[in-house]
């Protein structure tokens, strides 16, 4: 190569280089891209999608112009919380329904702490497997996970009550408004409410455990015993009353409450019914 030529094309180069790599000779990184002037950034939305199993206050079968329906009333705890839907299921005689709320979480939410009630009609007709609805026949339906033998009444079918039947000595549990007859006696027991449930909520540090109060009202085929009230205490330690030869212990007292309470309708409490012979 013509080494005239060739020294010039060589200053050239160098002189390149040094423009692409700036001052000192180092590459430059490309510049960060900037948002034009007044934009507004987009704002991180809050979390949302939480899904839960809802509070159960009562449930029951109703009878409307169009069929029946599982009548399932639930709550909302706050206000940040809002009905999800349901799925209804009938799987070896048993009619298992789902119910759920979504609640919104984030950050910077704040929710109101108002307790909401929803009504949801399940039309029994839809739930495939679900044979046709007799009147007065019991049926075992499940929701949220615990079990309720309903009867189907409606307002122009008479039905007698159910009735659970057991001996003396042995435990059985009862749904508020059930009733059982003790073999070879013919004396009844009904559940009849509960009047009060101060027991501490299991989410909440309290300086006393409280305890609950529950009225049954005993009879026999000769008398009326009247109603009676047994309290049980926080810690589960079963009480008992005797009532002219009958004594009656309260086991339990079922669900044992929550900040969000318990529906009057969902208490079932176990007892132990004893004669004097």
């Amino acid at each position: 190569m013509d080494l005239k030529l060739g020294i010039p094309l060589l200053l050239m180069a160098v002189l390149l280089a040094a423009v692409a790599c700036g001052p000192g000779g180092a590459q430059q990184p490309s510049p960060t891209p900037t948002p034009p002037s007044g934009a507004t950034p987009t704002p991180t939305p809050p979390e949302t999608g939480a899904t839960a199993l809802v509070p159960i206050e009562s449930v029951r079968m109703e009878h409307r112009s169009d069929g029946w329906y599982l009548l399932v009333v639930s709550g909302l705890p706050n206000g940040c919380a809002s009905f999800k839907g349901y799925e209804a299921r009938y799987v070896d005689g048993v009619l298992k329904v789902t119910v759920e709320n979504t609640t919104l979480e984030g950050p910077d939410l704040a929710c109101t702490m108002i307790y909401g009630i929803v009504e949801t009609r399940i039309p029994l007709k839809d739930v495939a497997g679900f044979s046709e609805v007799v009147p007065c026949q019991m049926y075992s339906m499940e929701v949220n996970g615990k079990r309720y033998n309903l009867q189907a009444i409606s307002e122009n079918t008479k039905c007698e009550a159910p009735v659970l039947s057991v001996a003396f000595g042995q435990e059985f549990t009862l749904g508020v408004g059930d009733t059982v007859a003790f073999d070879g006696d013919h004396t009844v027991m009904k559940f009849e409410r509960v009047i009060q449930d101060s027991r501490c909520p299991s989410d909440v540090v309290c300086v006393q455990m409280g305890d609950a109060t529950v009225e049954v009202y005993l009879t026999t085929p000769a008398l009326s015993l009247g109603k009676h009230a047994l309290t049980i205490s926080g810690a589960g330690d079963p009480l008992s009353i005797t009532v002219e030869g009958y004594t009656i212990k309260l086991i339990s007292l079922e669900p044992y409450p929550t900040s969000a309470g318990v529906g009057a309708g969902e208490y079932t409490a176990t007892f132990v019914v004893t004669k004097k012979s």
